[in-house]
């Protein structure tokens, strides 16, 4: 009797984040389909990365279709409807418990099971949610990471490609699936770099070599005619830099200036500009004397302008995100100085001013922050102790446009956080079990 264990693990999406609003966001409303993709500079939410809910961390996914939204949490895939704001497993089998489940196989046998959210991509494309998932193989004592295709109901599930030996993080974005992975040769000698994949299936693309010894490729997202990555080593020797590939022309440069010893942190797309961080602490003497400036430039890194915002440089206790289209301040709870009775989080206009907050607002021991859509961003809270796993997870919508600038919370789903963290354990015989077999 064989035995296989997945044990779930949570994380945290860590933002540090900025932008500005010089024009209003640039978003189609034409709807291509997948035999229409556009090349342009315009986001089509048919066919684009949506980068406003790109989460590059371990733990969580999310997206939306013109219906609902979708998140991959632990294991357990879940529905909101848009109308309604209800909640519930991606699963139409009758009697399921699904994550109440404690019955290892009939858990893993629930159509909303997914496996480890462990390389985060939930995507809507073309009438379809495209899902990375968990494929426990028994008869192999291993684990593969495929990516299924299934209507938005769950229904009509179908493989589309085994994610590559290495493979990172991956974003799907105008009929392609690019991963940032480490790539090996028949003696297992690895290089990283950047591959793709069509998203009708195909052998991987290496459309990038990274060029830094002992490098990685990290934060990757998409707008437009272009793929944005940071090519990085962090240690005793720093090497950050900020890549732009052309769809157009195959090139890729490094589109962040920045002095020496300053490292550019991860970048972000508000109204069809870049907008991004730049850390000065490596030429200074201690930590104390470390600042952020902030810079906007055009998608290919052109026209770089440090700008000003009414906020202390060298306060390290809040950063910056984009939803795409409006800047968003706000306190990072494990910051070091930080007051955790001082939580912020502020929506702010093209002149950094405050036009909407929260009065109050409780992050508990780590959160995830989905900027979301034009109308509502979302708050996956862990509330708890801080020493252990026990607590509940909490999620919440946060309308974006109060009319009286007080943001308010609206919590849609809490489960206790077993049943998030589980560990599933199979035995039986030889037969593996697919979940693109289900639905």
């Amino acid at each position: 009797m064989k035995r296989v264990s997945i044990i779930i693990l949570a994380a945290v999406l860590c933002l540090s984040m900025a932008a500005c609003s010089p024009k209003e966001t640039q978003i189609s409303t034409s709807q291509p389909t997948a035999s229409e993709v556009v090349m342009d500079n315009v986001y089509h939410p048919e066919t684009d990365c949506h980068y406003m809910y790109r989460n590059s961390y371990f733990g969580f996914a999310m997206t939306e279709s013109p219906d609902a939204y979708y998140i991959h949490i632990g294991d357990t895939v879940y529905v909101i409807d848009k109308e309604t704001f209800t909640f519930s497993p991606l699963c139409g089998k009758p009697n399921c418990r699904h994550q109440n489940e404690t019955d290892n196989h009939l858990a893993y046998k629930c159509d909303a099971y997914f496996g480890v959210c462990q390389l985060p991509l939930l995507e809507y494309f073309d009438g379809y949610l495209y899902i990375t998932t968990t494929e426990t193989v028994i008869s192999s004592f291993s684990a593969q990471y495929n990516i299924i295709r299934m209507k938005p109901d769950g229904t009509q599930r179908k493989i589309v490609t085994t994610l590559p030996q290495g493979t990172e993080e991956c974003i799907m974005h105008r009929g392609y699936f690019y991963l940032a992975s480490k790539v090996y040769n028949k003696e297992m000698n690895a290089k990283y770099g950047v591959q793709r994949i069509p998203i009708s299936g195909g052998e991987p693309e290496l459309i990038y070599v990274g060029q830094i010894e002992g490098g990685q490729i990290s934060n990757l997202t998409a707008f437009g005619d272009y793929i944005y990555f940071q090519d990085q080593i962090i240690g005793p020797e720093y090497d950050i830099r900020t890549m732009c590939y052309n769809l157009k022309t195959g090139e890729a440069k490094n589109i962040v200036k920045a002095p020496e010893l300053v490292d550019p942190m991860r970048m972000y797309i508000v109204d069809g500009k870049i907008f991004g961080s730049l850390y000065h602490c490596r030429d200074q003497k201690n930590s104390e004397d470390a600042y952020y400036d902030r810079y906007i430039s055009e998608l290919d890194g052109s026209n770089q302008k440090i700008v000003e915002m009414p906020f202390d440089k060298k306060d390290a206790t809040w950063s910056i995100f984009s939803d795409g289209k409006n800047l968003w301040r706000y306190t990072i709870p494990w910051a070091p100085g930080g007051d955790p009775d001082q939580r912020i989080m502020e929506k702010l206009d093209s002149n950094y001013n405050v036009v909407a907050a929260f009065p109050e607002l409780s992050y508990g021991r780590s959160v995830t922050i989905f900027p979301g859509n034009d109308d509502y961003l979302f708050i996956v809270n862990q509330e708890g102790e801080t020493d252990t796993s026990d607590g509940e997870l909490a999620i919440y919508a946060v309308d974006k446009n109060p009319e009286d600038g007080i943001l308010k919370k609206t919590e849609i789903l809490r489960m206790d956080y077993d049943n998030v963290i589980r560990g599933i354990t199979l035995e039986g015989d030889e037969t593996d079990i697919y979940i693109a077999d289900r639905g």
